[in-house]
């Protein structure tokens, strides 16, 4: 066990190295794939990418992220990315920052009839400067106080950025108050406060059109659209959704200590310090209906009774024995989590059947690497990896299984995923050369070369 930890610590702090030999640094280098067509891959182009490649910056040069000693954090929302850039402190974002995400819908709609209606309509925004601020490669944004920017996040077309304080800031759509800065406009279009929020941040998440935030006092403040209850408010009444509450300002919740945060398309969840998860909003959809009496966030659920969306966090009862839970992801649809075994367990949807599974459902089939897994929160999907793979978490029949999400190159560690809506973000680690290897490496290629411009003379040759 000390042998494992000590190895996971030390590839955290971007070092690896071998039995005998001399340290080596590790170079991050940010990759990315998906679909082009939203400007959200950070390669300089609309092009779409089947396979990981580096991002490029505006002279057209690999995004190297450096000599890590930190996290690194990296976040994919909806139409746009965003990174931090540790040795400056600062953040960058690319594609469609400020577009609501419904303008990523209607593209993807577009994209269906013709693949050349989206990149028309991107071209012509692009000429005309219609205020959608696309850009193609990692872009520095004003940052408007002197700490450093540790954290980013991304959503529905909003970005959150936490600085070394404890400080959030956000920038993005701003139609239902999803920004959280006291007010509800069209967009927020550079870095501002998020309001009400007294203590420093230590977790974030942001849904389709609301966002949630942890604060070191164990409080979980919510803001933005609450059409579903997705900001835990009992205002709504549960027989009637229609009614639309839209906070522009966060306020707490009632739920105990809280460490973590995660959000999804319409619900949120929130993990403990005592290591218990709480849900709330869209969970449930009235077109499904439960097929037998089951015990259903504490509650006993009868036969053809329609399921309704949870307006006020409920705990997620897993079954006896279970250890404590040690982290939480959500996408659009799932909610997941990671207990001290290492075990991962999800509710949501049933993959073709679309069959809504409430009791939490352990991982099976996939075991990880050494290093053990960690799942992170996306729009997509659920990323689940370890050092080599990348896997996104599938429930289908009534199991939870992993099914491969992103092909990593030989040679490389995984260092941290970000799903997006129809991309793919993703930090790794290559161990940089010696001089003796480079040197080696550059005597193989002149031997190569000279073999092709001086052949040796054929056996019987005259």
């Amino acid at each position: 066990m000390m042998m494992r930890m000590r190895r996971v610590a030390l590839w955290k702090c971007g070092t690896l190295f071998r039995a005998g030999e001399s340290k080596r640094r590790c170079i991050t280098t940010l990759y990315s794939a998906g679909d082009g067509y939203l400007g959200c891959l950070g390669h300089g182009d609309w092009a779409d990418r089947s396979s990981l490649e580096p991002l490029v910056d505006l002279e057209k040069r690999p995004v190297h992220i450096g000599v890590v000693a930190k996290a690194v954090t990296i976040g994919a929302g909806w139409a746009h990315s965003a990174a931090v850039l540790p040795q400056r402190g600062s953040a960058v974002v690319w594609g469609r920052s400020l577009d609501p995400p419904m303008s990523a819908l209607m593209l993807a709609r577009w994209s269906q009839y013709s693949r050349w209606a989206p990149r028309f309509a991107n071209a012509l925004s692009m000429a005309l400067d219609l205020g959608n601020h696309i850009s193609l490669v990692p872009s520095r944004v004003a940052w408007p106080v002197a700490t450093r920017v540790v954290s980013v996040y991304c959503g529905g077309g909003v970005t959150v950025a936490v600085d070394a304080k404890g400080k959030a800031f956000s920038l993005g759509c701003n139609d239902k108050g999803q920004c959280g800065v006291g007010e509800v406009s069209h967009a927020v279009a550079a870095f501002r406060a998020v309001v009400g929020i007294d203590a420093p941040v230590v977790s974030v998440a942001l849904g389709f059109r609301h966002g949630l935030a942890c604060d070191r006092k164990g409080r979980v403040w919510a803001w933005g659209k609450n059409d579903n209850g997705q900001v835990g408010s009992s205002e709504l009444d549960g027989a009637s959704q229609k009614e639309t509450l839209e906070r522009s300002t966060p306020t707490t919740l009632t739920v105990p200590r809280a460490k973590a945060v995660a959000a999804g398309l319409s619900h949120s969840a929130c993990l403990t310090q005592e290591g218990h998860l709480f849900v709330w909003g869209k969970m449930r959809s009235e077109k499904f209906k439960v097929a037998k009496t089951s015990k259903v966030f504490g509650e006993q659920v009868g036969p053809a009774v329609l399921h309704y969306d949870a307006l006020e966090p409920r705990q997620v009862i897993f079954p006896k024995n279970t250890p404590p839970l040690v982290a939480i992801a959500a996408s659009n649809f799932h909610t997941a989590a990671l207990d001290a075994n290492g075990d991962v367990w999800a509710i949501g949807p049933e993959k073709l059947s679309r069959h809504m599974v409430l009791e939490p459902r352990r991982l099976v089939g996939t075991d990880p690497s050494s290093s053990g897994w960690t799942i992170r929160s996306g729009v997509e999907n659920i990323a689940l990896f370890d050092d080599t793979n990348v896997y996104k978490v599938v429930l289908h029949a009534g199991t939870c299984i992993a099914e491969t999400l992103i092909d990593i190159p030989e040679h490389k560690t995984v260092r941290d995923v970000a799903i997006g809506w129809k991309h793919s973000l993703v930090l790794l680690d290559d161990l940089e050369k010696r001089p003796e290897e480079e040197e080696e490496e550059t005597t193989a290629r002149d031997d190569v070369d000279g073999e092709k411009k001086n052949p040796p003379p054929l056996s019987g040759r005259r």
